[in-house]
């Protein structure tokens, strides 16, 4: 796909509504983790749980990219996709992200939320990049 044909462009602005519909859980664990921390720590929970976040981010969308190739697949990721958009929809149970007491809690608590939470995201910017390197770097990077 050439970078600046029609179809990129599509495939950016899909990135982008991707971006923007799945991200928000993440900042909201992101605050709930690190609520309970004095300012200081609460910063330094925040940006190392973020960093964490973010590798885990960039490894899963480097994963998906290649395993989407796969005949099928996407076909898998669309129905857990909207098995996913489904539960948050209509379930009705409670999740609570309980604040952690320690730094490197909140940091943990970050990092692993955001694994399971951005598993959703990270599909999503690899299906619309289709394989172009440059979207999927630039659909992360707006993700962070």
């Amino acid at each position: 796909m050439e970078l600046l044909s029609l179809q990129a462009l599509w495939a950016f602005l899909a990135i982008i509504l991707i971006d923007i519909v799945l991200a928000g859980d993440n900042a909201l664990v992101i605050g709930m983790a690190a609520n309970k921390l004095p300012l200081e720590l609460r910063k330094k929970a925040i940006f190392w749980g973020t960093f964490g976040a973010v590798v885990i981010r960039f490894v899963s969308v480097a994963a998906l990219t290649y395993l989407l190739l796969i005949p099928g697949l996407r076909l898998i990721g669309a129905a857990a996709l909207i098995w996913i958009g489904w539960k948050l929809a209509f379930n009705n149970e409670e999740h609570e992200v309980k604040a952690a007491d320690t730094c490197w809690g909140a940091i943990s608590t970050i990092i692993v939320a955001d694994a399971v939470m951005g598993i959703d995201n990270a599909l999503g910017i690899a299906a619309a990049a289709h394989g172009n390197l440059i979207l999927v770097v630039a659909g992360l990077l707006i993700s962070v």
